[in-house]
């Protein structure tokens, strides 16, 4: 839908990627954007390298495109640079997929500075770069991040960019876009167009009309201050009510928070009681295929918030453990 694609790209124009309509393929939701990249990029057996932790659609991503999965730790900064060269070092990493706004589920936000070293450590060693940035428009501070691809090379490896407005416009509406220059969008849409063929049109005209008539921004600019303050609260409340040794992120945008319960709790037996209690969270060993995260949870805020009380029942979960 050309209308669509042309808002697209004048989005990420005003936040420093300089990319055309026709550099834009509309997908189903920013999954499926990432589906094709990792689909396109990967024969099966290469290896991609990966934060720990990442979101989990992006590990089953991977594995259902055939490739191996190389994990390195993030660090407070986001994704760490020298563990990724070492793992380079040792092994023949085809590509990464990153998520400097926001990242799911730390909501670590990348610094531009590291931006840049991520890039020149990308190029230097011919390394793709499949960027998530489902995020990037939920910024508390309204000044929405650079994505990374802003600073690609033309002649560098491959570069695409993933996002969608499941999150900040259309929820549930699967109206998602993946970004790349050519010849890797043509390639792109021969792929999606043999395996889902189309998109669901009723909502990439939504879209399309909220976009062109400035809906989405005067909604944005409602909407961001409110989850500002939905997720201070949560903070708050996770303060209050998880026993003492909890620690908790503090997010700069999106509406995920990261917890790292006291020794002694295990995220995915409070998973399973706080799911006899009806409260949802995603305990860390989904984003990982090792240990190590045994201690954390991710709390969707945009969830817990519409669930009163749901957060002092989680702590008393919690602290029941010890």
């Amino acid at each position: 839908m050309q209308v669509l694609r042309r808002q697209i790209a004048r989005r990420l124009q005003a936040r420093g990627l300089e990319v055309g309509p026709e550099e834009v393929l509309v997908t189903n939701g920013a999954s499926e954007g990432l589906s094709l990249a990792l689909r396109l990029l990967l024969e099966p057996g290469e290896l991609v390298a990966l934060p720990c932790p990442s979101f989990f659609g992006v590990l089953d991503a991977a594995r259902s495109a055939g490739a191996r999965v190389l994990e390195f730790p993030e660090g407070p900064g986001g994704p760490g640079l020298e563990p990724f060269l070492a793992a380079c070092g040792r092994h023949p990493v085809k590509a990464t997929v990153l998520m400097p706004s926001f990242s799911n589920p730390t909501g670590i936000l990348m610094a531009p500075g590291d931006q840049t070293a991520w890039m020149e450590a990308l190029r230097d060693r011919g390394v793709a770069l499949v960027e998530d940035d489902i995020y990037g428009e939920l910024a508390f501070d309204g000044k929405r991040p650079r994505p990374m691809m802003a600073l690609a090379e033309p002649d560098g490896p491959p570069c695409f960019l993933a996002g969608s407005f499941s999150k900040s416009l259309l929820l549930g509406g699967r109206v998602g876009y993946i970004v790349a220059r050519a010849p890797w969008i043509e390639r792109l849409t021969r792929l999606k167009g043999s395996s889902t063929l189309g998109n669901a049109t009723l909502s990439e005209h939504l879209a399309a009309a909220c976009l062109e008539s400035g809906l989405h921004d005067r909604h944005l600019r409602r909407f961001v201050p409110a989850l500002f303050q939905g997720i201070e609260a949560l903070r708050q409340e996770v303060a209050r009510h998880f026993p003492a040794g909890t620690r908790v992120s503090r997010p700069q945008g999106g509406f995920l928070l990261w917890i790292e319960l006291p020794e002694g709790c295990d995220a995915l037996r409070l998973f399973h009681a706080a799911r006899e209690a009806r409260i949802s969270l995603a305990p860390g060993c989904i984003f990982s295929l090792g240990p190590g995260l045994e201690r954390y949870l991710r709390l969707n805020g945009g969830a817990t918030l519409r669930n009163p009380g749901s957060i002092a029942t989680l702590g008393r979960l919690a602290a029941a453990q010890l």
